[in-house]
């Protein structure tokens, strides 16, 4: 046999071997199998598919996590609320004070700075009352008083947003054109 022949039937050989070995597309026998150009072109394909699947999950956990901390952000804002507006009550009744008991309220009004510097770090906003106008989003009207229609005119207790959040909307007193 020629080192010629040799070659040929190698090449038979590998080729028929090859082709025992490919898998079909559909699983059908009708096809014809897949050369080693066409597998490999499937397998990157398939690897493609992956890595993009991959990348979804990766963008999915974080919006999953992003989502879950500002849940735990709010549920613990939720909770620490009412304990500002107790603390806030308080400071506002404060007597007069002078000496020892003057430095006491001091520190007192300092804590109510850190209270509020640790809400805003933590993303919540108390939102705007007295002198702007009613918005039914943010307030809940609490009563109306003479003045000026539509405009709250005093806070009952202070309301809190979370970026674009109402966590709490704040209840006012709303200025309306009472009847005599």
């Amino acid at each position: 046999m020629s080192d010629e022949d040799k070659k040929e039937e190698s090449t038979e050989n590998v080729e028929r071997s090859t082709e025992k070995e490919t898998p079909v597309v559909d699983g059908s026998k009708k096809e014809k199998p897949l050369g080693l150009e066409e597998r490999c072109a499937q397998y990157e394909l398939g690897w493609k598919r992956a890595l993009a699947d991959y990348e979804n999950l990766k963008r999915s956990m974080a919006e999953q996590q992003s989502t879950s901390r500002r849940r735990i952000k709010a549920d613990f804002a939720q909770s620490m609320l009412p304990v500002m507006d107790n603390f806030a009550q308080a400071v506002k009744h404060a007597p007069e004070a002078d000496g020892e008991l003057g430095n006491w309220l001091q520190g007192v009004l300092y804590i109510e700075k850190q209270f509020n510097e640790a809400f805003s770090e933590f993303g919540l906003e108390r939102i705007e009352t007295i002198g702007s106008a009613f918005d039914p989003h943010l307030h809940e009207a609490a009563g109306e008083k003479e003045g000026k229609e539509g405009e709250i005119l005093e806070e009952v207790t202070s309301g809190w947003k979370m970026g674009d959040d109402v966590l709490r909307p704040a209840r006012v007193i709303v200025g309306a054109k009472l009847a005599s």
